[in-house]
């Protein structure tokens, strides 16, 4: 019973939170919220948005004996920062390019103390080649690019990508908040070079939800309440993994799964309470927290 009454209060504070805060745009008011997911520790968002991700697509890319050019990189939301791009140039590719639906302030304060600190850190063969790069970028004369609204979909986004012209696309945590992720594979197909890859990992975890004793009550929540509570802010879309694999593969892309990252939270003690569609998905599916696809086409 508690638990029911904390859920019930929660579903009632984002139902607050995205009409006041987001619908009617009280949130632009405070400065953080215009730089998307930051930690706002600066050793932590160095390793967390810049070398992680280069280190995963390069361990992938080696694990999974794939070649692809070097030429042009894409990511979809980077996550706040430039970081990855600055690291992917550095180390080789010709041009970087990242796009979010949300637009996120990367060359505001906070991204630039992180861009100092990168500088600070890097090997001292790198300094001046990655100042010029951050100099040249933030003018948008350089080689790694940011296109701050709707996504893939950006008009001047797609003036600068033709078919056929991306060797690498990559995304972390991005296709769960994704209204129709199916339309993303579709572009990702046709954007991609023929020997290109595609990487994408999917939070399918329930996100803020985690603070309950059992987190699968995000699936409980009839459609019309979940879009008064998160519509249009682009929180979770709830889908599962299968989709998305079936998606991919519809839009022309071999699929291999890299690899499932799963919890371990009491499914049968609120699988009654789900709703019809989720009844019949796999204890698997619905503990997935993450999952690595990487896609090539056939």
């Amino acid at each position: 019973m508690i638990e029911r009454i904390k859920v019930l209060l929660y579903i009632i504070r984002e139902c607050f939170v995205n009409i006041v805060g987001y619908k009617m745009k009280i949130r632009r008011l405070f400065k953080r919220s215009r730089i998307n997911n930051v930690a706002g520790n600066i050793d932590t968002d160095i390793k967390d948005k810049g070398f992680k991700h280069y280190k995963l697509v390069q361990k992938i890319i080696s694990d999974l004996s794939l070649n692809p050019k070097k030429n042009r990189f894409v990511e979809m939301g980077p996550g706040g920062t430039l970081l990855n791009g600055f690291t992917t140039v550095l180390n080789g590719w010709s041009e970087y390019i990242a796009v979010d639906v949300f637009p996120s302030q990367v060359w505001s304060g906070y991204p630039m103390t992180l861009y100092d600190k990168y500088v600070e850190i890097v090997e001292p063969e790198k300094k001046e080649a990655l100042k010029e790069l951050i100099r040249n970028s933030q003018s948008f004369n350089g080689s790694v690019k940011y296109f701050g609204t709707h996504g893939l979909f950006n008009n001047d986004f797609k003036k600068l990508v033709k078919p056929l012209s991306v060797d690498l696309i990559y995304s972390w945590g991005v296709l769960e908040h994704v209204v129709k992720p199916k339309s993303v594979f579709q572009e990702n197909y046709n954007m991609l070079d023929k020997n290109g890859v595609v990487i994408h990992v999917v939070d399918t975890h329930p996100h803020t939800w985690s603070r309950f004793n059992n987190p699968l009550w995000f699936l409980t929540i009839p459609d019309w309440l979940w879009n008064i509570m998160y519509g249009g802010r682009g929180f979770m879309n709830r889908f599962q993994p299968q989709n998305y694999i079936d998606w991919a593969k519809d839009s022309g892309f071999s699929v291999e799964v890299y690899d499932v990252e799963v919890d371990n939270y009491d499914i049968n003690s609120i699988r009654n309470r789900l709703l019809n569609r989720f009844r019949g998905v796999s204890d698997k599916e619905l503990l997935t927290h993450r999952v690595y696809l990487v896609l090539t086409k056939k």
